[in-house]
């Protein structure tokens, strides 16, 4: 009579021989039952990953806060800049440059006469034009800019320089500087004022405490507050000029307040009326020594 016996892998029969081996997962144990890894957490949805980076950052003390306030504080301005460009042009450059600086020359002498207003004299250029047919000609242009705060005498002494041949290419409405220092010191205590009223409420929001403040930087974003430029058409140059008019309006300054905050976990007793980076940590819990 002949026995046949199934052979089977040495290293399966080691495995099977020894009871309760701990070298074997529990999962494929007969004798255990089957364990399921818990579930991890939900992603986050889309476009919360890069706002919490944006922020808030982990520091050793507790969290970083960053955020910015906006002040804007609102008038009417009170400065009028006139800008004129001078032209001349002609088949010798000596008698272009010479009639240009004869205009330039007359407008200024009409302002001279007027307090208050400035003139200033800005960019002068010289070029020659070129052409197929005819003579070459020479073409010298000169900028001329008129400031002052009484407008209706400024549009008047603007009539009188058309008159003289200056094209009157644009105005714009601005600040003088006391006015300009009031509004921003106006608009700088509204944002700075908004500071710890959003710390504590974006804190609350996250089940923190604030801290206190690490740093403030506050920035004027009004060096040139919307100007409202007129621009007129060349071809005015050329014909009877009309008498300028213009109308301020309203205008804004704008001051914006960058701050980074600490925040930490809500303490308990006196450790609630401290505040900073220093503050102590919550006291540890004695029931949990490890």
């Amino acid at each position: 009579m002949t026995l046949f016996t199934k052979v089977l892998p040495v290293a399966l029969l080691a495995t099977l021989a020894v009871p309760n081996n701990p070298l074997m997962p529990g999962h494929a144990r007969a004798d255990a039952p089957a364990h399921q890894l818990p579930p991890g957490p939900p992603p986050p949805p889309p476009g919360m990953m890069g706002m919490g980076m944006m922020g808030m950052m982990h520091h050793p003390h507790g969290t970083v806060l960053n955020f910015s306030t906006h002040g804007v504080a609102k008038a009417v301005p009170t400065v009028l800049t006139l800008n004129f460009t001078a032209y001349s042009q002609s088949t010798s450059p000596a008698q272009a440059q010479a009639t240009l600086n004869q205009e330039v020359e007359g407008a200024m002498k009409l302002a001279a006469g007027q307090t208050d207003i400035s003139t200033v004299a800005g960019n002068y250029t010289l070029t020659q034009d070129y052409s197929e047919h005819g003579p070459r000609h020479w073409s010298a242009r000169q900028e001329l800019s008129l400031r002052g705060t009484d407008a209706p005498r400024l549009l008047k002494l603007a009539e009188k320089i058309q008159n003289q041949g200056l094209a009157l290419e644009g105005m714009d409405w601005s600040f003088d500087d006391a006015t300009k220092e009031k509004l921003l010191d106006s608009a700088r205590s509204q944002a700075l004022a908004k500071i710890r009223p959003q710390a504590e409420a974006d804190a609350k929001a996250l089940g923190l405490q604030l801290r206190g403040l690490m740093q403030v930087g506050i920035f004027d974003e009004s060096s040139n507050p919307f100007p409202h430029p007129l621009m007129l058409a060349k071809a005015a140059r050329f014909s009877a000029p009309v008498p300028p008019q213009s109308t301020p309006d309203e205008q804004s300054v704008r001051v914006t307040v960058q701050v980074k905050a600490m925040l930490g976990r809500p303490h308990s007793g006196k450790d609630m009326d401290r505040e900073g980076p220093d503050a102590p940590p919550p006291h540890p819990d004695t029931r949990h020594p490890f």
